[in-house]
C-alpha cells in the first residue's frame, strides 16, 4: 500500500534537524560506497518541447532504501495549460527511520496505519 505525502505532511513529521541528519547518513554511505546512483536516464519529448528525467537509486545496509525521482519539464506549460513548468515525483521503497527521533517515527506510523 502507498503512503502518499504531501509537503505539509513532510514538514509536520520531519524536522529540519532530522532531514539534515538523514542527509549526512546518506551521504555517508554513499562514501562507503553502500549506494548504487546510475546515470539519470533523458528523454526529450519534441512534440511537447519536453524532458523526462528518471533517477533511481539505492541504499543498502542500515539505510536500506530504493527510491525513484521523476522530474518533467514542460517550459509550455504555464502558458499553455496553466501548469508549473517543472513537476518532481519522488517514490520510496521504504522510509529508513534509524536516525529519526521517536515522536517523529511514531507519527509516521500514525499516517501509514490510516492509509
Amino acid at each position: 500500500m502507498a503512503l502518499l505525502l504531501s509537503r505539509k505532511d513532510i514538514e509536520t513529521l520531519l524536522s529540519l534537524e532530522d532531514a539534515i541528519s538523514a542527509v549526512e547518513a546518506a551521504f555517508g554511505d554513499l562514501a562507503l560506497g553502500k549506494v548504487t546512483l546510475p546515470q539519470r536516464t533523458a528523454i526529450r519529448l519534441p512534440a511537447y518541447d519536453g524532458l523526462h528525467l528518471g533517477m533511481p537509486a539505492y541504499i543498502a545496509g542500515n539505510h536500506s532504501a530504493l527510491g525513484l525521482m521523476v522530474v518533467t519539464v514542460y517550459p509550455r506549460n504555464p502558458t499553455d495549460h496553466n501548469l508549473p513548468t517543472a513537476m518532481w515525483h519522488s517514490l520510496a521503497s521504504r522510509l529508513s527511520l534509524k536516525n529519526i527521533p521517536s515522536p517523529t517515527r511514531a507519527a509516521c506510523r500514525r499516517q501509514y496505519s490510516k492509509s
